[in-house]
C-alpha cells in the first residue's frame, strides 16, 4: 500500500460536503443523508492517530456501490425553483459526481499492495 496523504482523504470529505449540500438543494433529502453518512464515516476514519486502510477500503467500496447499475444515484434527477437554477445545479450535481468518483479511483489505486 502507498502511503495516501491526509489531504486527499481531505479532499474526499469535501467532494461528500459539496454533494450533500447539491442534493439538499435539489429536493433530495434521503440522497442527502445518505452522502452525509459516508462523510460521517470518513470523518471517524480521519480522527484516527493513524489511517485504518481496511476502512478507509470499505467506505470507497460503499459509495462506489452508488454508482452501479441498480442503484439509482446516476439516474437521479434534482429539482430547482427556476429554469436558471436548474441548469446550474445540473451542471454543479454532474460535476461533483465525476469528482467524487475519480477521488474514489485515486484513492484506491493507492491502497493497492503491490508485491515486489
Amino acid at each position: 500500500m502507498q502511503h495516501i496523504e491526509n489531504w486527499r482523504i481531505q479532499e474526499l470529505g469535501l467532494i461528500l460536503e459539496e454533494l450533500v449540500s447539491i442534493l439538499k438543494q435539489g429536493e433530495n433529502p434521503e440522497w442527502a443523508g445518505v452522502f452525509d453518512h459516508f462523510d460521517s464515516e470518513l470523518r471517524q476514519i480521519l480522527s484516527a492517530k493513524t489511517i485504518d486502510p481496511r476502512a478507509l477500503q470499505r467506505l470507497i467500496r460503499n459509495i462506489k456501490a452508488c454508482y452501479s447499475s441498480g442503484s439509482g444515484f446516476l439516474a437521479l434527477v434534482l429539482r430547482a425553483n427556476q429554469s436558471r437554477g436548474q441548469v446550474r445545479i445540473d451542471l454543479r450535481f454532474a460535476r461533483t459526481k465525476a469528482d467524487l468518483w475519480r477521488s474514489l479511483e485515486d484513492l484506491e489505486s493507492r491502497l493497492i499492495q503491490y508485491v515486489h
